[in-house]
């Protein structure tokens, strides 16, 4: 939430047209999905490095049959961790949402960061982890669940 207010045009002093809300949302914590389901005027759900196994999937799975609404986008960032992310766009598929995967290409020389003091520790090198992006969105006439 910090982050966000930083970098927001209130947070800044700016005037931009639109606005930014933002909401804390963890899909195994009924009162957060209840929240989150009563203030559902959204235009994009927005996820980072959430989907590292199955049971994450499924409840993103379940949250997007209740929240994704006709007009909004659901978008993940993901290091695709053992392929989990790319099954999961496959179960939101069969779910019968249009989804996008859009995979990024990385070399050795793409990747510069240090953790704990560690410059580009072992699972941020290129083909540890596959950047994959998923956008996900209802299909064009289909119904609201």
């Amino acid at each position: 939430q910090h982050n966000v207010q930083a970098a927001s045009a209130e947070g800044r002093g700016d005037v931009l047209p639109g606005r930014l809300r933002t909401a804390r949302l963890r899909w195994a914590v009924a009162e957060d999905r209840e929240a989150v389901g009563r203030a559902s005027d959204f235009d994009l759900l927005a996820g980072a490095d959430l989907i590292y196994d199955r049971p994450q999937c499924d409840g993103i799975r379940i949250l997007l049959s209740h929240l994704l609404g006709a007009r909004a986008e659901a978008v993940f960032v993901e290091r695709d961790r053992l392929g989990h992310a790319r099954l999961c766009a496959a179960r939101l598929r069969e779910d019968g949402l249009e989804v996008e995967e859009v995979e990024q290409a990385l070399s050795e020389s793409d990747i510069q960061a240090v953790v704990n003091g560690n410059l580009n520790p072992r699972l941020l090198r290129a083909g540890s982890a596959s950047p994959l992006t998923i956008w996900v969105r209802r299909p064009p006439g289909s119904a609201e669940a």
